[in-house]
């Protein structure tokens, strides 16, 4: 009769893999990462890192984005919701009035960039 309503870590889950079109992975014991990209600085520095990724927490989940999204994409932000942010961190306490739209195409774009940045390096 009642079935258990699905948690915004699993809603999270849920969006990401299916922007991404990868399964989770997590990545340093607590972040939750979809598929991967290698990145090379100009200073000689690389690394792995997840294309799209989040931190869950019992506070707030932390949702990494492309640096300075908040003004890179100030049109989407205007229209998301009650949120916090970073430079490359979007933080958010409560779903309820989160316009899921929005959220979708800031990954969309925040993977779309992402790939876009570091190609050359895969």
């Amino acid at each position: 009769m009642d079935e258990h309503p699905t948690t915004n870590r699993d809603e999270l889950i849920n969006l990401l893999g299916d922007v991404s079109g990868e399964q989770p992975v997590v990545w340093a014991s607590r972040i939750i990462g979809f598929g991967e990209v290698t990145y090379t600085y100009e200073s000689g520095r690389s690394g792995v890192m997840p294309v799209l990724a989040f931190s869950p927490a019992a506070r707030q989940h932390t949702i990494y984005l492309t640096s300075d999204f908040d003004s890179r994409w100030a049109d989407l932000m205007a229209r998301l919701g009650s949120y916090r942010s970073g430079t490359a961190c979007l933080y958010l306490t409560r779903f309820e009035g989160i316009d899921r739209v929005v959220l979708r195409e800031l990954l969309e774009r925040t993977r779309d960039h992402t790939l876009a940045e570091w190609s050359d390096c895969t």
